[in-house]
């Protein structure tokens, strides 16, 4: 196959590569030379896939890293890659009448699936796509429109979603990233220095029932001197809670909820595309590896490298199944600058129940049951007692890899 220019071949192998699922990156080439010169002129170039190549594992020595955690907080290397070995490539040359022809062609892929409904997930493709429609997006918006109007226009000119795989999300991040250049930032200020206090309260952080609450809630009010505010004295528990989420009513919207399903998405798409490296030599790590969507195994990794700060301090017999951990640990809070989990330098002690027969389990701390991920006590648990198979409560349907890709093509 000849194309007439270098362009004219990198569009077409790029149309290719979207309608397949797959990003490519320009792997090298050679420059044309005249009497011993290079001239900026390519005499041949190659195309690969993006997941082509093997994973770099080593780890800078600029990211201040001691086995995956750093004073900071949780913080591991950039482990996450797309580099799976995967041969498909394209290597054209210059023919003498100054064409490009196709000389050797590989398409079939190995070590991931391309999966052609996550193509708009792919940044080559939706930055592409978000530059093109760029400067409407300002002018209407200027004008009034709202984002959902001005994506529902841009979808229908193009015949469908399908046909314009910029997301609503995307769309108002570009425009939300022009207002942050502009934005005061005292109010802003004053509100991440609320945060910041708030976070170091227990009784957000580091109460797991009603009497650890309570106890919390009349330290904070002692330590800040509240004590005689009329509308907190006296305060049931459940008007606190009430008034609470009254208060952050005001300030999240209700399209909140939407940013986090589109990052939801965003990451699970991922997972037909990277690979992350394993943290730890927890059995229970690469089990999840295997099973996890890339989002949710992120933070399985997380609670692995939390294990670095937990240690069982005590046993006792529930009954002739089930024994009852003790298991003492830090108390970590999210830093609201960073948005990352870091520990304190105080601890508490979690009660972990254990069944030996089913390898079920239960902590108190009940990250499992809010946030759907194995906490950091069950995997020390499991850990002493070499248990290397996941029991199913453990393991939601809607993280799973394989579910993740067999709804997406139910959808195409």
């Amino acid at each position: 196959m000849v194309f007439l220019t270098l362009d004219d071949l990198d569009n077409f192998f790029r149309r290719y590569a979207k309608q397949q699922g797959f990003g490519i990156v320009k792997a090298g080439g050679a420059y044309k030379q005249e009497k011993g010169k290079t001239l900026n002129e390519r005499r041949n170039c190659t195309w690969k896939c993006e997941s082509g190549g093997k994973p770099d594992a080593r780890i800078r020595a600029s990211s201040r890293l001691l086995n995956g955690v750093s004073g900071k907080g949780v913080k591991m290397a950039n482990r996450k890659t797309k580099k799976v070995g995967c041969p498909v490539m394209l290597h054209a040359k210059v023919t003498k009448d100054g064409k490009w022809q196709i000389r050797n062609v590989v398409l079939q892929h190995q070590n991931h699936e391309p999966v052609p409904s996550i193509s708009k997930y792919i940044s080559m493709f939706h930055r592409e796509d978000l530059n093109a429609v760029r400067r409407r997006l300002f002018q209407h918006h200027d004008e009034g429109v709202s984002i959902p109007q001005i994506h529902s226009a841009l979808t229908t000119e193009r015949n469908g979603v399908e046909n314009f795989p910029v997301s609503e999300r995307q769309l108002r991040n570009v425009v939300d990233k022009e207002k942050r250049l502009k934005m005061m930032e005292g109010d802003a200020n004053a509100m991440a220095a609320y945060f910041h206090r708030m976070t170091l309260l227990r009784a957000i952080y580091d109460s797991y029932t009603v009497e650890e609450f309570e106890n919390s809630w009349n330290e904070a009010i002692d330590a800040y001197n509240l004590g005689e505010n009329a509308w907190l004295k006296g305060m049931r528990s459940t008007q606190r809670v009430e008034s609470m989420n009254s208060f952050f009513d005001k300030y999240l919207k209700k399209q909140t909820r939407l940013y986090e399903a589109e990052d939801e998405k965003q990451a699970n798409a991922d997972s037909a595309r990277f690979c992350h490296q394993l943290v730890s030599d927890f059995p229970i790590e690469r089990a999840f590896q295997k099973i996890y969507t890339s989002a949710k195994f992120l933070e399985v990794q997380q609670e692995c490298l939390k294990n670095l700060y937990v240690s069982i301090v005590g046993c006792k017999v529930v009954n002739e199944k089930v024994l009852e951990y003790t298991i003492e640990g830090r108390v970590w809070v999210k830093d609201p600058n960073t948005r990352k989990d870091v520990p304190t330098r105080r601890k508490r002690e979690y009660e972990v129940k254990y069944n030996s027969n089913s390898y079920e389990a239960w902590c108190v701390c009940k990250l499992m049951e809010s946030s759907g991920i194995i906490c950091r006590h069950i995997i020390a648990l499991f850990e002493k007692n070499d248990v290397e198979e996941v029991h199913d409560m453990f393991i939601l349907r809607r993280w799973r890899k394989d579910d993740f890709v067999v709804r997406n093509n139910y959808r195409r």
